[in-house]
């Protein structure tokens, strides 16, 4: 019988995750009617966290887009870039 571990507790940094949820989306700037969705540039379970160069703002249509397209196509279709300074994502 396999042994099993249990899962290391992650932190959620609720108030980045909070405070993407009424931005509008990165691609279109929109606002999106069910809200914003925080996507993970590295997924929490490859150990990504909720810090702001990790978090993504994109409306729901966007959001599924980037999971069916991978994140580097998505961000070079759309010609986003981390602004070191703004400490966010942005669009060119």
């Amino acid at each position: 019988m396999p042994v099993k571990f249990p899962k290391p507790e992650r932190y959620v940094n609720k108030k980045n995750i909070k405070m993407l949820h009424d931005v509008p989306c990165l691609v279109n700037n929109r606002a999106c009617t069910t809200g914003t969705y925080a996507h993970h540039v590295k997924t929490r379970g490859a150990g990504g966290g909720d810090e702001p160069e990790n978090l993504m703002p994109l409306c729901f249509v966007h959001h599924n887009e980037i999971h069916l397209t991978g994140t580097a196509p998505f961000v070079k279709r759309y010609n986003l870039y981390f602004d070191e300074t703004e400490r966010r994502w942005k669009r060119r």
